[in-house]
């Protein structure tokens, strides 16, 4: 083994924080998602599916996620960027084994009973995104009830650089307070030190480190809740906005909406689709019938023109033909002609020689043949003339024809020029008409294409990766957290003997002072990627490093991949060897010399043979290796930047089920002195139920137990004193009632106890009361509680068991409705919640019980004045539902804590009975009201229908009680839409006389009718 002195880091440090601080290549954000599964194939894909309310089998386009052969080990949305600190962050909580919950603490909440549910002591987180489902009244979100016991580290402003020190808490202003315990309070926490306590504001602190917690103990804790026979496969998410949860497939579920509201938006949204692609698809059918009829007509119109054309054509063609045969009959007539009368000429110059002869006969030879000539000559002349006469004439014939032919051709062109001009014509209106009937189908053929498209993108009952939400619920939250699917970037999936090493934090560390050691992220702040591969979680050092980690006693073997991070590129040189219990002795494992990024090793399934003495521990080591590096390696150890990629520590399954055995996760033996048996012949089934309440945000998971075999025990050996009248055992079914008689059996000493009856439960109250047994007669005496789970029947959830000198406040509200004659009534949350206060006699109980009998609203709305707690009734109204009279109404003179008395006009209370309580009651602040005001809460929509056949003015009762004009409703009788609030008042006026009222309920429709006669 080659070490290094810090020292020797020096040289190279400067060079070493610049590569740390330069930014690594980024490759382009491929959306989609990548899977990695136990037997380490990896794939890819872009779309889930199937991750709704009925996951069965989720699957990564065709892969499903859910194979028992080989799990899914974790899933990583390629298209989020994980989250990362911000400088001006508001704050975070990180809880040992990696959790991580973004938010500011806002407040504390002691143990104890809230309603007729017991809490442990809590924090209250704000969250920084919504974790909650939005629960209609409430205008911002629920905050997170988180368990200190858990918490590593809580940092209230900025950014974390520190490493975690435990036990010490940083103040703003430098200080720096190591103490032994830590208590919180509500704007502060108390330090234990050693020389006594010390108060420190929560404003004055930048972060706190709790003391240390053993990450094996909290683990096994942990399982006792999330997987308590070890066979539920644990899941961790993270998202974009910084949590990190680790939940249980026992404490997970996956839902299609985030709430019931949303999911019947979607349904009712599909609907309209549903009814839109309908009547889409029938009138598009009408117009494609209507479209080919159209066709049909088109191409037989067209068909027709067409011929008619094709028959003018061919008329034009022998019309043509006919009119040249003509023209070439009337030249040959000319021609004939022409030739006629050159034989006529010919023949009369024949005739006029022979005659000339004969004349000429009696003349003298040379004489006769001198003037035979003579006339010949002449006569040639002539007859030349007149042949070029008739060659004149037949020239002019023949142009004479041409041209009668090429007139006749072009009156023939211009008629059949005149036909293709109205076939164009009636061409030109047929194609219109057509082309509006297509355009009209195409019109059709694209709204059922849009309308398809929108059925497409519209979800059923079974949602979408848009609408998705994964309940989980960590171990350290009282509630179940609500995730959008949209926001998980990370997912991983581990059997619980096969432990994730990055939720052990190192026990001791050794490397160089500036370049420290990161978990799940490289030095660079980016994801862990060796070998171009991404890896869900391990540890980024730069050699020369040793990383501690304490192991288990049940831990069987190690193994990792191993490789240079890629900012290093093709450089860097190091080996990693592993150690167990010290590097002292041989190592486990020793990897070849690793040079460059470009690719990863893998350490194989290293065996952890404990040693029976020393350290229990692992040590993982990178060595730059100075001493043999090849040629061409990095000479110094600038880029030795070694990553341990995806290290998981495998258990064994059996010591591990041992170990958690011994826990009481979910169990109430949490209270001191409790003792829980489990007898080895039983069985004792541990399940997960979501108890979600109507109105209420994500809810809880339940830890349900049931006993088959032997009876589950709780016991206890103490002394009753005064202060232990009464012992409360919070125990419910999945429903949130109460067991059924015999369930749970109380034995003090070899005695049963019998139970009181449980009181009647109020609408507000999500839970039954406890079981509570009396102890009043074993006061002074030392005795042996004995809590017993009969074996069978249902599942039992166990909140807390506990003992008090009060009554459980269920049964004190029986006690009081009982004095006042009630005990079935049911009475509003904040009246029940007054009614337990200690600061109030039984006798002005009494009287706010008659109060609010006889139609007193308490707590009206925005009448409250100042503070008001929970607990405290601010004030009451009277209006017209007041059915007290006078009488009931001098019952406000025995409520002296009541500081605000509302009287509306028409609650027939007489102005005497009114003075006569202001002067028993010169304390009590009185409003006069004309009206009873409207009392606004969630926004709705509600309809209005005037049946009255005349003008109505519709009037907002403001929250004063006076009249505010906000519609008229002509006479027509057609209904119309108005929004509003659920509580709001109105009234309808007609000739300025009211008519009717109404109050904003959902549902209803205010129909207004004339008055009766």
């Amino acid at each position: 083994m080659t070490s290094l002195s810090v020292s020797k880091y020096l040289p190279v440090l400067a060079a070493a924080l610049l590569l740390t601080a330069a930014p690594a290549a980024s490759s382009s954000a491929a959306e989609g998602y990548e899977a990695v599964f136990s037997d380490g194939a990896r794939i890819e894909g872009e779309k889930i599916s199937g991750w709704g309310e009925h996951p069965g089998s989720p699957r990564l386009d065709t892969i499903s996620l859910r194979d028992a052969k080989r799990p899914l080990l974790w899933l990583r949305n390629r298209g989020l960027q994980p989250w990362r600190i911000p400088e001006a962050g508001g704050g975070y909580i990180e809880f040992v084994g990696g959790d991580r919950l973004v938010g500011r603490v806002v407040g504390v909440r002691q143990a104890g009973e809230v309603d007729s549910p017991y809490t442990e002591a809590h924090l209250l987180v704000r969250p920084s995104a919504p974790l909650h489902q939005q629960v209609q009244g409430l205008r911002s979100q629920p905050c997170v009830r988180v368990l200190p016991g858990r918490i590593a580290r809580v940092v209230f402003k900025g950014v974390s650089r520190r490493r975690l020190q435990p036990g010490t808490l940083f103040c703003l202003d430098g200080r720096r307070l190591r103490f032994l315990g830590l208590r919180w309070r509500k704007n502060s926490v108390t330090l234990l030190l050693k020389g006594g306590t010390c108060k420190v504001n929560t404003s004055e602190i930048a972060e706190a480190h709790l003391p240390q917690i053993d990450p094996w103990r909290a683990y096994y804790e942990e399982l006792a809740v999330l997987s308590p026979a070890c066979r539920s496969r644990m899941v961790r998410i993270e998202t974009t906005d910084g949590l990190i949860a680790t939940g249980s497939e026992l404490r997970f579920r996956a839902l299609p909406y985030s709430s019931e509201a949303l999911k019947q938006q979607a349904l009712e949204h599909l609907k309209r689709v549903d009814e839109n692609l309908a009547r889409v698809q029938k009138v598009t059918k009408e117009q494609t019938d209507k479209f080919h009829k159209a066709q049909a007509e088109y191409s037989k119109r067209s068909g027709e023109l067409d011929k008619q054309h094709e028959a003018a054509l061919q008329s034009y063609e022998k019309t043509k033909v006919d009119l040249q045969r003509r023209s070439d009959r009337q030249k040959k007539k000319d021609a004939d002609l022409l030739t006629e009368k050159m034989v006529k000429i010919d023949r009369e110059f024949k005739s006029a020689d022979a005659a000339m002869v004969k004349r000429l006969a009696a003349e003298k030879p040379g004489k006769r043949a001198a003037m035979l000539k003579a006339f010949r000559r002449t006569q040639a002349k002539l007859r030349k003339k007149q042949a070029r006469a008739l060659e004149t004439e037949r020239g002019r014939m023949d142009k004479q024809r041409r041209k009668e032919l090429a007139d006749s051709i072009a009156r023939e062109r211009q008629k059949l020029k005149s036909l293709e001009t109205d076939f164009q014509k009636r061409s030109l209106q047929l194609k219109g008409q057509f082309a509006k009937a297509t355009a009209k189908w195409e019109q059709y053929l694209r709204r059922i294409n849009s309308a398809r498209l929108q059925r497409a993108d519209a979800v059923g009952a079974d949602g979408s990766s848009k609408t998705w939400c994964h309940v989980i619920q960590p171990v350290w939250s009282l509630d179940a957290l609500q995730v959008p699917f949209a926001r998980i970037c990370m997912r991983w999936s581990f059997a619980p003997a096969g432990v994730p090493l990055d939720r052990v934090t190192p026990s001791a560390t050794v490397g160089p002072p500036l370049l420290p050691w990161c978990t799940n992220r490289n030095s660079a702040g980016q994801p862990l990627r060796s070998g171009a591969d991404q890896y869900a979680w391990g540890f980024a050092v730069h050699a020369y490093s040793e990383l501690h980690f304490p192991l288990p006693k049940c831990a069987r073997a190690f193994r990792s991949r191993i490789g240079l991070d890629r900012i290093v590129g093709a450089g860097g040189c190091a080996r990693a060897r592993i150690y167990v219990g010290s590097t002292r002795g041989r190592h486990a494992y020793e990897s070849p010399l690793l040079i460059g990024s470009q690719k990863t090793v893998d350490t194989g399934r290293v065996s952890l043979g404990l040693p029976p003495a020393g350290p229990k521990r692992l040590v993982l080591q990178a060595d730059p290796a100075h001493d043999n590096r090849p040629p061409g390696a990095d000479p110094l150890n600038i880029r030795d930047k070694l990553d341990w990629l995806d290290p998981l520590l495998e258990l064994d399954p059996t010591a591990l089920q041992e170990q958690v055995r011994l826990q009481a996760g979910g169990m109430p033996t949490a209270r001191p002195g409790w003792k829980l048996k489990l007898d080895k012949r039983g069985v004792y089934t541990r399940t997960s139920y979501l108890y979600k309440p109507e109105g209420s945000g994500a809810g809880c998971f339940l830890t349900m137990i049931r006993a088959q075999g032997q009876p589950l025990i709780f016991s206890r050996e103490m002394k009753i004193s005064p202060a232990d009248r009464w012992l409360s055992v919070h125990v419910n079914l999945q429903t949130g009632q109460a067991p059924g008689p015999g369930a749970v059996v109380l034995r003090v000493g070899e005695r049963r106890v019998q139970p009181r009856k449980i009181p009647s439960r109020q609408f507000w109250q999500d839970w039954a009361a406890p079981l509570l047994f009396g102890l009043d007669e074993y006061q002074g005496k030392k005795v042996t509680l004995e809590l017993t789970q009969a074996v069978g029947g249902k599942p039992l959830h166990w909140q807390a068991v506990k003992t008090s000198q009060e009554l459980p406040r269920a049964y004190n509200l029986e006690r009081i409705l009982e004095l006042a004659g009630q005990r079935d009534l049911q009475i509003p949350r904040v009246l029940g919640l007054a009614l337990n206060s200690p600061r109030m006699s039984d006798r002005e109980r009494i009287a706010l019980i008659e109060i609010y009998r006889y139609g007193g609203i308490v707590n009206f709305g925005r009448h409250i004045r100042g503070e008001s707690q929970p607990t405290e009734i601010n004030n009451v109204l009277v209006g017209e539902d007041w059915t007290g009279g006078d009488k009931i109404f001098m019952a406000f003179g025995r409520a002296p804590s009541l500081k605000s008395l509302i009287l509306v006009k028409d609650s027939g209370v007489s102005s005497a009975s009114v003075k006569k309580l202001i002067a028993l009651r010169p304390d009590l602040e009185v409003t006069h009201l004309e009206r009873l005001p409207s009392s606004p809460g969630v926004r709705c929509t509600f309809w209005m229908y005037n049946r009255t056949g005349k003008e109505v003015g519709i009037y907002w009762v403001t929250p004063g009680g006076d009249l505010s004009l906000r519609d008229t409703l002509d006479k027509t009788g057609n209904r119309k839409k108005h929004h509003s609030s659920v509580g709001c008042r109105f009234e309808a006026h007609l000739d300025g006389k009211p008519i009717s009222k109404f109050t904003v309920t959902p549902g209803r429709i205010w129909e207004i009718r004339p008055p009766a006669k």
